[in-house]
């Protein structure tokens, strides 16, 4: 038992001393993986925590659905308005975000009649829609 008090001890001390392999821990412990890069491992892992930290410190919003149907094809997250099309893909949908600044919700259906969606993409700050359509010929 002593001999294992010993060793646990041994690695602690390697631990610490050892700002890569700390890094490495908390790296698989957030997911990650190393991406090999020339910063030296004090300040990655410092980085790291601080992430963490942000992450834990976040005020989150009330839980929130955006759409009425649940089978969504194609959809999109652009500057707090997420957008989706249905699965015939004859209707968007488009649902702003409420956020911690904002709490109110709001969604506009856009159905398109005789139309049929390849892709579509906004660009909410410029109230920009782009639809591109099936060519069936």
């Amino acid at each position: 038992m002593q001999t294992l008090v010993e060793a646990c001890k041994s690695i602690n001390v390697a631990l610490q001393k050892s700002s890569f392999l700390r890094y490495i821990i908390q790296l698989h412990f957030d997911g990650f993986q190393d991406l090999e890069t020339k910063l030296p491992y004090p300040e990655l892992l410092q980085e790291l925590l601080n992430r963490r930290g942000r992450w834990l410190s976040t005020n989150t919003c009330r839980p929130w659905s955006a759409f009425k149907t649940q089978y969504r094809d194609a959809y999109d997250l652009v500057d707090g308005v997420f957008e989706a099309t249905n699965w015939e893909k004859t209707k968007i949908e488009l649902a702003w975000i409420p956020t911690s600044d904002n709490d109110s919700e709001r969604i506009v259906e856009v159905d398109l009649p005789g139309m049929r969606l390849k892709q579509f993409g906004i660009e909410p700050r410029q109230d920009l829609l782009i639809l591109v359509e099936i060519n069936e010929m």
